[in-house]
């Protein structure tokens, strides 16, 4: 009988066994091999799982479940026979370590083993030398992942080393081996095997620096003190990715790109100054991985980076059970970052040609997921005068060939073109953004693109973006990455425009019905008309007919707009008065939500009943702004529905624009639409469509610069523009124009400034003025002016405190202040100041739960306190109070995971909740609960 399986294989065999035999004589032989023998069966049972396969007199064959016990007790042998006192003479033992298929026989009652990897793992044994553990790649590979430790019988626990010795070609073999060692530093022999009759050594001088020192899990990384490694993260053609962890500072964690393949040492220094150039040219960015230290002036070769401790997108997405249980508009905003950054780094000629979820970071932090680009190896640069501009060195680019050009990364993402060996463009890396946005989309990392994927997307819009994304000719693909980030954050507003252009065809549609049955209808009454002029003899009798319908008709349109003044009157009373009392009300949220509902319907008919009338469309379009202000206005409590505002609001803007139209000279239309531009722009800011955003508040700035012209004392027109810089600057800093930012925002500033010091009095004004310092305080922050950023930070606090205290239930007034407050903590903790933080912390959340108690159902306000929550939890984190930390941590996420529920489509919400779990977990390690 005999059967075949897949095996751990570990031969031993004592060196120089016959002259010992013959030295020491038969007798005094035998004893010492009872003794190796008794070591051997021993330890061997000490493995669960092992088994004995055959014992050859002066060694073992047996089986071991994994690769990691075998190394473990191979270990575990040579301590113990090098321990052990041996009389009258030392002896030895060797090692050879295998994973392969074998065939188990019995023959004639006696155990055997048949097949090639049974040969390998006797002839990798054959090559050590007394004391030494030899092994092939599969087992060395495995086994490094998993054994960290020395034997405990050695004192001192000397650190394990695992070593890369180069290929082997055995007499009769055609192909050569790969042959590696583990032992224990300053105790094994770790040591090259040497050549012989029967096997010589094949590695080329360029290869050497290649070999040696390998990656393995608890080893201390090479020239790096205090760097340990924790785990293997991928490997391919270079050689090993792994991730290092601080000895001291266990959260700090890099990962290590160790190259072991001469050829591909080239990839990491063309990665090295693809690196340099992308810092140098756009700075630190969220969305481009950052390189920290480089080794490739000696072995072992490797480069090191940022690691994010969401990893990379498939194990996020698998840590979240899988991609598509992450909501879809948090997908879509991913894949558009991910644009962002691909857009970037083509503005300065570099294209990374392997996009892949492999290559994405994760990072976590307050409550925002940020992916981040990773891994240009084999990127290319387009233009080399980006280097030469910069004085950078064209390291690792003095051997690039067209086939290099044309060769790309994983098959899934490579484009058509590169199979026709055709030059890589950036067309080639909008291809494989294309791919991802549709595994995205169809909650699949692993999918291929196939044909008939149109089927698995059920959105018309982003199923025609993908198609012209992997669109087979690159001069018919989408343009540029930064196209595809701005298609993907305009998913809406398109569909929106795609709803209502099938409307106004609906219309257009009945109205064509409508004239048809006009036609018919004047028809019907002409032939009625000649059947009437046949009955002339009856024409007394229906004048007074007549007479008495228009009587009857008169006293109905009377009725008529009688009721209609009175659904007018009512409207606006319960849009505006009703409004102004419950809007700074907390506890408000079921109000608002019935003053949608039935202002809806009081605008509705009277839009229809209105016809031209100038001031009750112009109130009609006030009405439209309020409820939009009420579904999701950025300024106010509100009830969360963006998408429903931005309607309310366009509408209102349909209205304004055709008053302005009828009568360019009316003022206050004009001032509406000013508003109402402005409201579609906040909209569009915060659903992410920065472009759609900046095209409104540019035609703000426009309009009011206009009516300025015509009157500087336009106080409205003024206010305004001032607004439209504000939101301008906001816009720059989401783009990375800082520069701009800053110039936008010091202006809207100035403007503010001066409205309130006209009129001291006006509450807008000094709301607005507090508004501004704290959008230059944010932009001089970002640019690094802390100071400044402090100093513009308490002059809107000294504002704010002045409205909270004057009326202490307005919860407008009361967020304002906590935002002030959070502002000045967090700049005091910035510049050191960490008691002056503390103390505001407290003071802001002490608010911030105050007005979200008031108000349980008030969306916003609840996820305010979420966020606030985390945000001190942080504060604790940095400064090592970590019990703290966490109890914030875990107040945050209490709410989180209600307001997301609540909320499924909500990007922010999602974001915000997937940040709480991961501080939690955090958290949770650091104190050692997990």
């Amino acid at each position: 009988m005999s059967q075949t399986r897949l095996a751990v294989l570990l031969f031993t065999d004592i060196v120089g066994s016959t002259e010992l035999k013959s030295k020491i004589g038969t007798a005094e032989y035998a004893k010492l091999l009872a003794r190796h023998n008794e070591l051997f069966e021993t330890g061997l049972r000490e493995c669960a799982g092992a088994e004995i396969v055959k014992h050859t007199g002066d060694g073992y064959f047996v089986t071991l479940p994994t690769a990691s016990d075998a190394v473990r007790f191979a270990l575990r042998l040579q301590t113990r026979m090098k321990l052990e006192t041996w009389r009258p003479q030392p002896i030895a033992t060797r090692v050879g370590i295998h994973i392969g298929e074998v065939q188990l026989m019995d023959m004639a009652g006696r155990a055997d083993v048949l097949g090639l990897s049974a040969d390998l793992a006797a002839r990798i044994m054959s090559l050590a030398t007394g004391g030494q553990i030899l092994l092939t790649a599969s087992a060395f590979n495995d086994a490094r992942q998993f054994v960290n430790a020395s034997p405990e019988s050695l004192q001192g626990t000397p650190p394990l080393k695992w070593i890369a010795h180069g290929l082997y070609l055995f007499k009769g073999s055609d192909e050569p081996l790969d042959v590696f060692e583990v032992g224990i530093e300053g105790f094994s022999p770790l040591t090259r095997p040497s050549d012989s009759e029967k096997v010589k050594r094949v590695v080329s001088h360029d290869q050497e620096p290649t070999l040696g020192w390998r990656p393995a899990i608890g080893l201390a990384i090479p020239n790096r003190p205090g760097w340990n490694l924790d785990r293997k993260l991928g490997d391919g053609g270079f050689g090993e990715v792994w991730l290092g962890v601080h000895e001291k500072l266990k959260y700090e964690r890099r990962v290590f790109k160790f190259c072991f393949d001469v050829d591909r040492l080239r990839s990491f220094k063309r990665e090295l100054t693809l690196f340099r150039l992308l810092r140098d040219a756009l700075g630190e960015r969220d969305d481009i991985a950052t390189l920290y230290e480089v080794q490739l002036n000696e072995p072992p070769f490797y480069l090191e980076s940022e690691y994010t401790d969401g990893g990379n997108l498939l194990e996020w997405s698998e840590r979240k059970s899988g991609i598509d249980k992450i909501p879809l508009p948090v997908r879509l905003e991913l894949v558009a970052q991910i644009a962002d950054a691909v857009a970037a780094a083509h503005s300065v000629g570099v294209l990374h040609k392997d996009i892949k979820p492999a290559n994405i970071l994760i990072h976590e932090r307050d409550g925002k997921v940020q992916p981040r680009l990773a891994d240009f190896g084999i990127g290319i640069l387009s233009d080399r005068a980006q280097l030469q501009n910069r004085a950078i060195t064209e390291t690792g680019f003095t051997v690039l060939t067209h086939n290099d050009s044309s060769r790309t990364g994983t098959r899934m993402y490579s484009p058509p073109e590169s199979l026709l060996n055709k030059p890589f463009t950036t067309q080639g890396d909008v291809y494989a953004v294309g791919i991802l946005l549709y595994q995205m989309v169809i909650g699949d990392l692993r999918r291929p693109l196939a044909p008939g994927w149109e089927r698995e997307v059920s959105d018309p819009i982003l199923r025609d973006d993908i198609s012209a994304m992997v669109e087979g000719d690159p001069a018919r693909r989408v343009a540029s990455a930064l196209e595809v980030a701005q298609r993907i954050r305009t998913l809406d507003a398109r569909r929106l425009d795609q709803k209502q252009r099938q409307e106004s065809h609906a219309r257009s549609h009945r109205r064509r019905t409508q004239v048809r049955l006009a036609t018919a209808a004047a028809i019907v009454l002409c032939l009625i008309s000649l059947a009437l002029a046949y009955g002339f003899v009856r024409e007394r009798r229906l004048k007074q007919d007549i007479l008495a319908q228009k009587q009857e008709a008169d006293r109905q349109r009377t009725l008529a707009q009688s009721r209609f003044d009175d659904v007018r009157k009512l409207a606006n009373t319960f849009l505006f008065d009703v409004h102004d009392q419950i809007q700074n009300l907390a506890g408000a949220t079921p109000a608002r939500q019935l003053l949608v509902q039935t202002g809806l319907d009081y605008l509705e008919k009277l839009q229809a009943q209105a016809g031209n009338e100038p001031g009750l469309l112009l109130e009609i379009a006030r009405g439209y702004l309020r409820i939009g202000d009420v579904q999701g206005g950025t300024y106010s409590a509100n009830l969360g529905d963006t998408k429903a505002a931005l309607a309310s609001y366009q509408r209102a803007l349909a209205i304004l624009d055709a008053l302005h139209g009828a009568d360019p000279q009316d003022i206050n239309s004009a001032h509406f639409r000013l508003v109402a531009l402005a409201s579609v722009g906040d909209v569009l800011m915060a659903s992410g469509d920065t472009k759609g955003a900046l095209e409104r508040y540019l035609r703000v700035i426009d309009l009011c610069q206009k009516l300025i012209e015509s009157d500087p004392s336009d106080v409205t027109a003024r206010n305004a523009q001032a607004v439209g810089h504000y939101h301008i600057g906001r816009n720059q800093i989401q783009t990375g124009d800082f520069r701009g930012a800053l110039e936008s925002h010091r202006k809207q500033q100035q403007l503010f400034q001066s409205l309130a010091d006209a009129d001291p009095g006006n509450v807008a004004f000094q709301h607005n003025l507090a508004s501004s310092h704290n959008a230059l305080g944010d932009t001089l922050d970002t640019i690094g002016d802390k100071n400044g950023a402090l100093a513009n930070y308490r002059a809107a606090l000294g504002i704010a405190e002045r409205f909270a205290r004057a009326d202490p239930t307005n919860a407008t007034n009361q967020t304002g202040m906590a935002i002030a407050l959070q502002r000045v903590g967090e700049m005091l903790a910035a510049l050191g100041d960490l008691n002056g933080a503390r103390d505001n912390y407290r003071q802001f959340l002490a608010i911030v739960q105050t007005v979200a108690d008031a108000d349980p159902s008030d969306g916003n306000a609840q996820h305010r306190l979420s966020a606030s929550l985390a945000t001190v939890g942080y504060f604790y984190e940095q400064n090592h109070e970590y019990e703290t930390a966490l109890a914030h941590y875990r107040g945050a996420l209490v709410i989180a995971e209600k307001i997301a529920e609540a909320n499924p489509t909500n990007t922010e919400l999602q974001l915000h909740l997937a940040q709480c779990h991961s501080r939690v977990g955090d958290m949770a390690r650091v104190r050692g609960d997990m």
